[in-house]
């Protein structure tokens, strides 16, 4: 992610100048012991790695572990956070949960019937980053006759959203071997209510919450189509 490699740089440049004026610091109340000039030097390297190996840890471990870090290092390519997924035509519904892990993104999913039992879950073990689109290719465990297998496809997300702010929704498209790898589109929006949240992560109360953020998706879609239509009018 481009975003998080300039963040990482960042951080980089601040530690190389930290590391300067420490270890001139450092050198100056070392200068009672009359240091070779070879050894001063070979002491400014070693230092100067060891200052960056600290920096590569430390921000690793601050991207992943502080939300508000990510948020800021990210801007409006921010996707983290839950998402209900939709395909069009069908009662088919699905959560997918996105973070973060070692500046990488990460999204796995679950997908339910109306009563909010799980059909299905997958994990997308690639993933490429072209700006606001991202394509993953993903597997699945199936069981047939008590046998289990691994199902496999790919995906493509588009996401959208208000100008300088991070995206809401997102369109695109999905296909595994389940479907003889036909193509179907995806709607997806992004889920900030907590107590929708909270409600999603509880079996007796999947089922209603899931129609809830369906019905809220659709609604969310056709403002969007309806604004879209207004723009191009």
């Amino acid at each position: 992610m481009k975003r998080y490699e300039r963040f990482v740089n960042f951080v980089r440049i601040l530690a190389i100048f930290g590391a300067i004026f420490l270890i001139d610091q450092l050198l100056q109340k070392f200068q009672s012991l009359n240091l070779s000039p070879f050894l001063a030097v070979t002491f400014r390297g070693i230092s100067a790695v060891a200052v960056l190996q600290l920096a590569e840890f430390f921000t690793s471990w601050l991207f992943d572990s502080c939300s508000f870090i990510r948020r800021l290092a990210l801007g409006d390519d921010y996707l983290e956070g839950v998402w209900i997924d939709a395909v069009p035509g069908t009662e088919l519904l699905g959560v997918i949960n996105i973070s973060y892990m070692d500046g990488q993104l990460r999204m796995n999913g679950e997908s339910y019937d109306r009563h909010g039992n799980v059909t299905a879950c997958w994990d997308n073990f690639l993933i490429n980053i072209d700006g606001r689109t991202v394509r993953t290719l993903y597997r699945a465990p199936q069981y047939s006759h008590g046998t289990p297998s691994e199902l496999m496809g790919f995906s493509t997300y588009i996401f959208s959203g208000s100008p300088g702010k991070p995206p809401q929704r997102y369109t695109g498209y999905f296909a595994d071997s389940s479907i003889s790898y036909e193509r179907r589109g995806l709607n997806g929006f992004r889920i900030t209510n907590k107590s929708l949240l909270k409600r999603l992560s509880s079996p007796a109360e999947r089922h209603h919450a899931l129609i809830e953020a369906s019905d809220a998706a659709r609604k969310h879609q056709e403002a969007a189509v309806g604004s879209q239509e207004r723009g191009s009018g």
